[in-house]
């Protein structure tokens, strides 16, 4: 092959790595905010409603325990004892309203927010009207709640104490007009299966149905373990504390700014009732396997998130090298500019005929970076909040990706000058110095030219690999 064509096929292999890993892997990420993952966690309870929920103390103290304090819960204005409460433990609350008079409505909220101020955290229309039909004003259905949402909508922007607090659209299948701030989403899986695809439909549905819906909240989401037949899905607690994970992240992935679970606890006790198990503990507030993977996972967010203030971010160029084709990744970095790396796996873990968890293949992943840092750490909230794997001055770290999300701190490397943005631009210059060097070295036979080359742009920071030189730029 003569140095020309050696130049073209180096060329070709480099436009079509550098190119599929800028799209497919990230070579360049800027980092979210480790701070804004933190404050997506929400959490619905039935206080109003009694049963497992009658216990407000032992209600607040679970919730502070997973290290969740912003709960969406029905309005029932002062007088409820769990939820002034629940106020005054610091709990935030998104009130579900129903339809009512409007005046009254706003009056009584107004009258909670002057008692314990900015404990509401928003206000939302009425819950699944297509399942808990409406009436007001002599109307019923789609008519009567789209007014009383706008009613509800007027009242709270006029109210010189609830102007600043934003309000939720209503929910329904299917998706209709209503006036709000944010829009509303609900997601299930009816199969046992992950929850990103159905997560994605609903804001389809809300941002092209109920416009304007340019930011959107998930007021439910959530796996319930009563095994057998149902309307949805049951799944084996190992399984709901794998969907778990995910369900929050997978929300944030697609620009979710908050998620609420469905829901704490294991609200009554029913042999026959799917809504009775969708808890995170049991009718005995026994922890089920997903509080404890959730409360790791928040515990380990929370590590980073330090003292809340918003980090000088930076980016990070690195390669994830073996990640299947269901996984997912997403950056952010804490106030002391380390990164914290989560990567999760999506394949199809629960045999709904068979109510079994399906073992499926484990991957390999390799990290890459461009520069040594003194401390990379592996951790994994189903196992704890303790690193499971350390790495130390090292630019490379392996570990298995099963089919639950981990979680990989970087720690900053102060040595040198910081990268300031993503610049994914093709570096074609130290190709093509390689192989000015390569004829400078009369190198002409085309194993030599190849191996110096390779070595050269390993030396520029390309990573060589199987199908060609693939950009670790940073």
């Amino acid at each position: 092959m003569t140095t020309v064509r050696l130049a073209l096929a180096f060329l070709s292999l480099l436009f079509a790595n550098s190119a599929s890993a800028a799209r497919e892997q990230h070579l360049c990420k800027e980092p979210a905010p480790v701070n804004a993952l933190l404050a997506s966690f929400g959490m619905n309870t039935h206080m109003q409603q009694g049963w497992q929920y009658e216990d407000a103390a032992r209600t607040v103290s679970t919730l502070k325990e997973l290290g969740i304090t912003q709960v969406r819960e029905a309005f029932t204005g002062l007088g409820h004892p769990g939820l002034e409460y629940a106020a005054r433990e610091g709990i935030r609350f998104v009130f579900i309203v129903w339809p009512n008079s409007a005046t009254d409505v706003i009056a009584a909220l107004e009258a909670w927010e002057k008692r314990y101020p900015g404990s509401i955290l928003a206000i939302e229309g009425p819950n699944e009207v297509n399942n808990w039909p409406v009436t007001y004003k002599g109307n019923t259905g789609i008519e009567a709640a789209q007014q009383f949402q706008h009613a509800l909508y007027e009242g709270v922007r006029g109210s010189s104490v609830l102007k600043d607090i934003p309000v939720l659209a209503l929910t329904s299948w299917p998706v209709f007009p209503n006036k709000s701030d944010i829009g509303n989403i609900h997601a299930y899986s009816r199969s046992g299966d992950f929850i990103s695809p159905y997560i994605h439909g609903s804001i389809v549905d809300e941002t092209t149905l109920n416009p304007p819906a340019k930011r959107i909240w998930m007021t439910e989401a959530g796996y319930h373990t009563h095994l057998g037949e149902d309307y949805d899905e049951g799944v084996s607690e190992s399984v709901q504390a794998k969907m778990v994970l995910s369900l929050y992240l997978d929300a944030y992935a697609q620009n979710v700014e908050k998620t609420f679970l469905y829901q704490l606890a294991n609200q009554y006790t029913d042999p026959n009732d799917e809504q009775a198990y969708f808890g995170l503990v049991d009718q005995q507030w026994k922890p089920k396997l997903s509080f404890k993977a959730l409360k790791a996972m928040i515990d380990i967010i929370g590590q980073e998130a330090g003292s809340g203030a918003e980090p000088t971010r930076r980016p990070l160029s690195y390669l994830l090298d073996g990640m299947p084709s269901t996984g997912q990744q997403r950056l952010f970095q804490n106030e002391s500019g380390d990164w914290l790396l989560v990567v999760w796996n999506e394949p199809i873990i629960w045999d709904k005929e068979a109510n079994i968890e399906i073992e499926n293949e484990k991957s390999t992943v390799v990290l890459r970076l461009q520069r040594e840092h003194s401390k990379i750490s592996l951790l994994d909230p189903l196992v704890g909040t303790s690193a499971v794997e350390v790495a130390r001055q090292s630019d490379i770290f392996s570990f298995v990706l099963d089919d639950h999300p981990l979680a990989i701190r970087i720690q900053v490397d102060e040595r040198g000058e910081a990268q300031k943005s993503c610049d994914q631009r093709l570096p074609i210059m130290p190709y093509a110095r390689c192989v000015m060097q390569a004829l400078e070295h009369g190198l002409g036979s085309d194993p030599a030219q190849g191996t110096y080359i390779t070595a050269c742009m390993r030396a520029a920071g390309f990573v060589p690999q199987s199908g060609g030189l693939t950009s670790a730029v940073e």
